[in-house]
């Protein structure tokens, strides 16, 4: 499953990237990146969790720990219709 994500880095400049993911639950995810963003980073997330259904969009993650290339996320805003995606493709993985 891939990420694709977005961090700002200041008011006028942005980063973007793609990772793996390696776990997932309804609080946050953890994931394989080249470059994993240091902790304390706030991202946006496009979650693509089967070629079959469209993304699920957070819309702001933090970078709670980082270790060599993994690093693991809190979902701290999405909004109701794609928490109701994820908890169900969470559900269907349990």
């Amino acid at each position: 499953m891939k990420v694709h994500y977005r961090v700002s880095l200041s008011p006028t400049s942005t980063a973007s990237g793609e990772a793996r993911l390696l776990d997932l639950s309804a609080e946050g995810c953890r994931m394989d990146c080249p470059n994993p963003p240091p902790i304390n980073t706030y991202l946006s997330l496009r979650l693509e969790l089967s070629a079959t259904e469209l993304p699920i969009i957070v819309d702001l993650a933090a970078v709670r720990w980082a270790k060599g290339s993994e690093c693991g996320l809190h979902f701290l805003s999405i909004q109701p219709p794609q928490r109701q995606r994820l908890l169900a493709f969470v559900n269907r993985r349990a």
